[in-house]
């Protein structure tokens, strides 16, 4: 098997800087002086936002986007050479491991090559699977300090409609998942490797080096935010450098919303992870630039 350097996040965050707070609030306060702070609502604080991100006061709306995970194959990533013909007994198999390291390279190289060809602004979806809802339920609830009920909810609460014997299981498997993650939050790729969900180890990587590169990111969904909350821990003041389309509606979606100081753009009820909730809350973002103008 091809070796895979090891990422180590929270060194790399270390040299993420923020957005300039400066300008931000600026616009923020010329608009209110203007008598547009009450009368354009959020509008303003994403023009503000913006002129934060993009480091200047008068900075054109985005033009250019690109999706952070578009080319990301998970099975790729991880995969191990199939072995030559007429070997017996032989089977590719891949690694959870190396899978987990190998897309955590490629989230970094992602938003390197975003930010080398110029994108002004990232749109992260993540494909919603089981696995990778199963995984950033399990992530969220560990970096939260939460137990599975307070996670998961009762079974009477949510779209999902769980029975008992389903919300049983539910809970089991997410307890079993918290005794593997558990005492691993300082340091985040064996975080990673025990949640199972190389998309959510890419995207964790391309938000913290998105930072770096101070590339800001659009955040669609509940699996993106989870990968926010893991991103935000090498990254303080990460947050500063996204904003949220739309989250889910349950208690979970709420307190990582909180604890990632985010508002979702858009309030639809969007049960999809698709980039649909993106693509709605760009052209709502760019109207909001064009008042800088």
């Amino acid at each position: 098997m091809t070796e895979t350097t090891a990422v180590d996040l929270d060194a790399l965050g270390r040299r993420a800087g923020e957005p300039d707070l400066a300008v931000a609030a600026a616009v923020r306060q010329w608009l209110i002086d203007h008598d547009r702070g009450t009368r354009l609502g959020r509008l303003v604080e994403l023009a503000a936002w913006w002129a934060g991100v993009a480091g200047h006061a008068q900075a054109p709306p985005p033009t250019r986007t690109a999706w952070g995970l578009e080319t990301f194959d998970p099975l790729g990533a991880a995969a191990v050479p199939a072995p030559e013909a007429g070997a017996p007994g032989e089977v590719a198999t891949t690694d959870p491991d190396q899978g987990i390291t190998a897309a955590l390279s490629w989230g970094l190289a992602r938003a390197d090559e975003l930010a080398d060809t110029g994108t002004d602004l990232i749109l992260l979806a993540i494909q919603d699977t089981p696995q990778v809802a199963a995984a950033s339920l399990l992530l969220a609830a560990d970096l939260l300090a939460l137990d599975p009920v307070e996670s998961i909810g009762w079974p009477t609460d949510g779209p999902d409609g769980l029975d008992d014997e389903a919300w049983m299981d539910a809970v089991v498997d997410l307890r079993d998942g918290l005794f593997r993650t558990r005492g691993l939050r300082g340091d985040l790729t064996a975080l990673l490797a025990a949640a199972g969900s190389p998309e959510l180890a890419a995207a964790t990587a391309l938000l913290v080096q998105a930072c770096i590169r101070r590339t800001p990111v659009l955040l669609d969904g509940d699996n993106a935010l989870a990968a926010a909350l893991l991103a935000r821990r090498a990254v303080y003041g990460g947050n500063l450098w996204w904003q949220c389309a739309h989250a889910g509606d349950t208690e979970l979606s709420a307190r990582v919303l909180a604890s990632l100081q985010l508002q979702p753009v858009l309030d639809l009820g969007l049960a999809v992870q698709d980039g649909t909730g993106a693509r709605l809350a760009l052209p709502i973002l760019v109207e909001a630039a064009g008042l800088l103008r």
